[in-house]
This record gives C-alpha cells, structure tokens and sequence, in this order.
C-alpha cells in the first residue's frame, strides 16, 4: 500500500492531493470477516485505518477533503470491479479573534448524503488454496517470468542492424512462453538518445485480460513513454494474466518468438551509433493472484544504426 502523488508515484503525496494505492495478490485485502483479526480495525470507528496523512495549519478558514475515484478503481480478485462509496471530512481553523474567546467551536457534523449504491450481485467465487507440498516448498511456486525485445513482431530478434537512411522504426517487448503472471510493473530504458528517440507506444491485449494495461512515463504515470524511457504497468483483477496455458488462445502470442506480445515500441532515428535496450524491475515488481510475487527475468536488446560512410560501404 502507497501514499503517493497522483501524477508521480515515485514521489511522496502533494501540498494538497495524494494517491492511495494497494495491491493484495495472495492474501484477502480488506474483508468484513477480519474484522475480529485484523490489527487495524478500529471498533470505535467501525473501520479499517488505511492511512494518516500529517498537516501544518497555515492559516484560518474551512477546508474540505474529498476524494476521487482513481483510474484503476477498486476491485476484488476473482470477481472484478467493486461498488464504492466516499464521505468527505472537514477542518475549521478558527482566527486569532474566535480563537480569544476562550469558547471551544462549534463545528457542525459535515452533512453527507449516504450513497446509493446497491450491492453487486455477484455469486461468491470458490477459490481453492493453492496447493503446496510442504516438503519441498519450491513446489507449486510459479517458475521465472521472462521479458526479452525483439525487432520483429512474429520472430526473437533481440538486435537488429540499420543503414543511415532509415528514419523510424520499432522495437518489441514480450513475454515468454513460460512466464505466468497477473500483474506486472516493469521500466524500460534506451541509454543513447543521441541514436533513436523513442516517440509512441501500443499495448497489445486484445482478449481483455488486463483489468489495466497502460505504457506512462516512469516519473509521471499521466504523460506518455519519455524519449528515452517508459513504464509498462498491467494489472489482473478478474481474469489470468499471462499464463503458459493460454499460449493456444491468446491472440497475442506469437509462436515465432515463443512469447506474449505485450507492446510495441516507435522510434525516430537520431543518428548513428548503437543503443542498448533494458530493463528495471518496477516498485511493485511481478506477481500472481494466488500466489504473491514471482522471480523475474529480462533480456536486453540493441540497436545499431550505422553512419553515412558505413552504409555506403555496405552498399
């Protein structure tokens, strides 16, 4: 769980916004049943205390706290998106000259009309226990979940080789046929902006398996992919992520490179020279729902991209 800024999640919340972020994969989030066992219930409240945000009094007047529904909303593993409801709070600071007269304020309870909103109908989801065999506790843990570029869409092509005349191109980041998650958050990285700038970004997930599948700048999760870096970030709710098992369903799985499509990279050509292509775990890493985190693997990639003189050798 993260407080953070809503633009930025590397950075800690706002003077005035901030963003509440949890995941829970292989443990209940929040449930009315852990009520009685959960160490932050508060009966005085008849809540679970998720946060405290701090503040400094820089002056008098009311002001309101409010929230907003952010974009991934509130799910529940197994089933999907969760009705939600939100109450506001308010603070008074009262003035030097309210405050001399010794009477302690009279502030009205903030008036909130309850929400209307009516329960999901949804059928409990029967989820087994993942099963373990406790003498070797390797067992039933999922393997490594492998992420490699290729230069070709249908093949493994990890480096690939361009005359001086090329203006654009794109790279691709897949999955392998083994990997076997749900959620992933992963940076990428080109080391040389001088050679190629990176300019878009298409994810690919056409059979709907992420609830979330977004390519954002690292640093500020509303702008794009940078010129030289990106975030590739998917979450699972309600459906398997990727899984050895769907490499004969998934629109996106290309045999040819033996992996998962998950996006395409565009580029303008810079100038000559050759760039390399990485990886950086993500703050929230890799995991799958029923089980937690998962060990990850990646596989870099280049490009090179050669001078005037080179090509017309070449030619």
């Amino acid at each position: 769980i993260e407080v953070d800024d809503p633009r930025n999640p590397r950075e800690s919340l706002t003077a005035t916004d901030g963003r509440l972020f949890g995941v829970s994969v292989g443990t209940d989030g929040i449930d009315p049943a852990n009520s009685e066992t959960d160490a932050d219930f508060r009966a005085g409240a008849d809540g679970f205390l998720l946060a405290q945000l701090e503040y400094e009094i820089i002056g008098e007047g009311v002001v309101d706290l409010a929230f907003v529904l952010g974009g991934l909303g509130v799910h529940k593993n197994g089933v999907g998106f969760a009705s939600v409801g939100f109450e506001s709070g308010t603070l008074t600071v009262l003035s030097d000259s309210n405050s001399s007269t010794g009477d302690d304020p009279v502030v009205d309870d903030p008036v909130v009309d309850d929400p209307v909103v009516d329960d999901p109908v949804v059928d409990d989801p029967v989820v087994d226990d993942p099963v373990v065999d406790t003498s070797n506790p390797s067992d039933g843990l999922p393997g490594d979940s492998n992420f490699f570029f290729s230069f070709d869409e249908n093949s493994r092509v990890p480096t690939a080789t361009v005359d001086a005349a090329t203006e654009t191109g794109s790279v691709y980041i897949f999955a392998d046929s083994a990997s076997d998650f749900d959620n992933f958050d992963i940076d990428f990285t080109s080391n040389d902006s001088s050679v190629i700038s990176f300019t878009g970004a298409t994810s690919f997930d056409t059979n709907g398996k992420f609830t979330s599948f977004d390519i954002t700048d690292p640093y500020n999760s509303d702008q794009g992919l940078t010129a030289t870096a990106g975030r590739l970030f998917g979450l699972s709710f309600s459906t398997t992520g990727i899984s050895p098992a769907l490499s004969e369903s998934d629109a996106e799985f290309r045999s040819g490179a033996d992996g998962f499509l998950l996006a395409r990279l565009d580029y303008d050509i810079v100038g000559a020279g050759t760039v390399d292509l990485d990886f950086v775990l993500g703050d929230l890493g890799v995991h799958r729902n029923d089980v937690g985190e998962v060990s990850v693997g990646f596989e870099s990639g280049a490009l090179t991209v050669l001078s005037e003189s080179n090509s017309d050798v070449d030619q």
